[in-house]
């Protein structure tokens, strides 16, 4: 791979970023610290200005009309296996690579990262929380801003643009690692409203009370369909009528996303429920 040039950078600010770099220094920063036009281009794809741009700018296809045929029920004994699963995986992550385990760019393993680049990663987590005003324009409504449930918050690169917009939020996970980082960033930010939960099954969500909103952004290839889809329905059945669902499952290695909550149709953003019972995920739904 060749080297990075100043023309290289400038090349990166017009085409993404529809703008000239701020500053000569700038340029400079950008050549020295990327080695490659791989690390360029990923480190603008990733960037909240991008991604703030692009969240402006999504498409939405919803012609498709039927559900997907996943299968994702399993017995009691496999679920808890499976969460077994979920948890040695989460678990050891957390200790090891937190940060990279939720963006999976070299930049952010743990041997890499650096106080600049850990602000950018947290500096992240805006774009993907504004998405929430994005949807609701497309809706032509506004959820309720009272008590928001994330699952599966991570290190909480989300979850502080989330505390920022609702009155609390309860932010949830599985990895104890990645959950004392997440409190950790909430306190330095001076988000007093979040509430951290570790969650040692699905069943633990009985115990957290209602909801006005559910946000979650599972990692298709380390979250396993029937836990991620035993979470989903248990916090579906935390809302009371009219509430709405965000969810979205989210492909490693790549800014492609596709957005759905288990066996609603593929590309279906937000969701209205009308009852607390499991079978919001099938027939009981109504799609705004």
């Amino acid at each position: 791979m060749s080297k990075v040039t100043e023309e290289d950078v400038r090349a990166a600010y017009r085409f993404l970023l529809n703008r000239e770099p701020e500053s000569d220094a700038v340029v400079k920063s950008r050549i020295s610290a990327h080695s490659t036009i791989s690390s360029l281009r990923q480190a603008f794809l990733i960037s909240p200005e991008f991604l703030n741009e692009a969240a402006k700018n999504i498409a939405i296809d919803n012609s498709r009309k039927e559900p997907n045929s996943v299968v994702v029920d399993v017995d009691p004994a496999c679920l808890r296996r499976l969460v077994e699963h979920v948890r040695r995986q989460w678990t050891a992550l957390g200790a090891s690579n937190p940060h990279w385990s939720v963006l999976t760019h070299d930049e952010y393993r743990a041997e890499n990262l650096n106080e600049e680049r850990l602000q950018r990663f947290y500096a992240s987590g805006e774009a993907d929380a504004n998405l929430i005003d994005v949807f609701e324009r497309r809706a032509g409504r506004r959820v309720s801003r009272g008590r928001c449930f994330e699952l599966g918050c991570g290190v909480g690169r989300v979850t502080k643009y989330l505390a920022q917009k609702f009155e609390s939020v309860v932010a949830a996970d599985i990895s104890p690692g990645n959950l004392a980082l997440c409190e950790k960033h909430m306190e330095e930010s001076g988000a007093s409203n979040v509430k951290p939960v570790l969650l040692a099954s699905p069943y633990d969500i009985d115990q957290l009370g209602d909801f006005d909103f559910f946000y979650s952004a599972f990692r298709s290839s380390i979250i396993r369909l029937p836990y991620r889809n035993s979470c989903s329905i248990k916090s579906c059945r935390r809302y009371e009528l009219g509430e709405a669902v965000s969810s979205r499952l989210r492909m490693r290695r790549t800014i492609r996303t596709r957005r759905r909550t288990s066996r609603i149709p593929e590309r279906t953003l937000w969701t209205r429920t009308r009852c607390r019972e499991p079978s919001f995920c099938g027939s009981c739904r109504t799609t705004v």
